[in-house]
């Protein structure tokens, strides 16, 4: 059986991999409802806070360091590779939306990877269409697309 923490678990999550900063502020941050379950799980609540702000290092850093809980629970095993991957997405995504150009080096710093990382992150949201920009590797600039 799920327990009511596996639910909230699940709602969290699905709220970092697909809402934007607004929509976490909107229907989690600022909904009483839903902010009393952040109060059950004081971590949860911290991935939340950083991701509306724009820590995203501290929120992949939390989520990477619970990932283990993850590992080993029934209904989260299987699919924890490809949540990172879609928290990560949403959060560069994110990142990126209200620029027109982008540093990809200070990318790097910002999501604690190479610059290498990044930038074939943002190879494949661009061969996925799901980033409508133009990458100078040679000035490490992600150009925004209109």
């Amino acid at each position: 059986m799920i327990s009511i923490s596996d639910v909230i678990v699940f709602a969290i999550l699905g709220a970092l991999a697909t809402f934007s900063r607004a929509d976490i502020k909107a229907k989690v941050l600022d909904n009483s409802d839903f902010r009393q379950f952040l109060e059950i799980d004081p971590l949860f609540r911290e991935v939340v806070s950083h991701f509306y702000e724009g820590k995203y290092a501290e929120c992949l850093g939390l989520l990477y360091q619970i990932k283990q809980d993850w590992i080993y629970n029934y209904y989260f095993a299987d699919t924890v590779a490809e949540l990172l991957r879609l928290f990560r997405v949403n959060m560069i995504l994110q990142f990126l939306e209200p620029f027109s150009c982008a540093d990809i080096k200070r990318m790097a710093q910002i999501f604690s990877c190479s610059v290498q990382e990044i930038e074939k992150e943002l190879v494949a949201l661009i061969e996925s269409d799901a980033l409508n920009a133009k990458i100078d590797s040679i000035d490490k600039v992600s150009l925004a697309m209109y």
